[in-house]
């Protein structure tokens, strides 16, 4: 009997659903989907490829199709190792072929060593985690009059508050873009907040 990949499935913000997944590097790029601000809607599997290679009709499915900037974009997930197999050559090449046949879609593959490289993709998986508590509205407006006089470092930031939800409270914001924390760096208190987040 044929095997299939097994699905498994991760809870993001954004679509306020569980998202299915394939493989670890997919739910990577869907956390950075789900955090990136440019990125108005993502989903899943969205659609299967048929193409003709050797006179056999054959199917691909590839793993997202994300809105960004208003385009259609395709994503494939892939460690940089099956990147270049012709097998995977093929299937990329038919989703260029569809991409350009419908004049509004592009295709694009991400590369798990790039998702992966550096404090970035933590820092968003950290942030994550804390994107569903409920931020006192009072607690948001003080931070904000805070940082009116200009970016502070995290730990700086946190210590103005006797209370143990602080960092929980500053990451929900950072989240939502509500702040900026400077998600290139390690995760350390010194790592610079500012009021607002910036486009990447």
């Amino acid at each position: 009997l044929p095997s299939f990949p097994a699905r498994r499935s991760s809870a993001l913000h954004r679509l306020k659903r569980m998202v299915a997944y394939e493989s670890l590097v997919e739910c990577d790029a869907f956390f950075g989907y789900d955090y990136d601000p440019l990125v108005t809607y993502f989903e899943e599997q969205p659609r299967t490829i048929s193409y003709v290679y050797q006179g056999k009709i054959h199917s691909y499915t590839p793993d997202a199709w994300v809105v960004s900037r208003g385009e259609n974009i395709m994503k494939e997930c892939k460690p940089e190792d099956f990147v270049d197999s012709l097998e995977n050559q093929i299937k990329f090449a038919a989703a260029r072929e569809w991409c350009a046949g419908t004049g509004d879609w592009r295709f694009e593959i991400e590369v798990a060593e790039c998702l992966r490289a550096g404090w970035h993709l933590a820092n968003i998986k950290r942030m994550t985690i804390f994107g569903r508590h409920s931020v006192p509205a009072e607690f948001r407006a003080e931070v904000l009059f805070r940082l009116t006089k200009g970016e502070m470092p995290l730990g700086e930031l946190s210590r103005q508050w006797k209370m143990p939800s602080t960092n929980a409270w500053l990451l929900c914001l950072a989240f939502h873009h509500v702040i900026e924390i400077d998600i290139e760096k390690a995760r350390s208190e010194e790592r610079r907040v500012g009021k607002e987040c910036r486009s990447r």
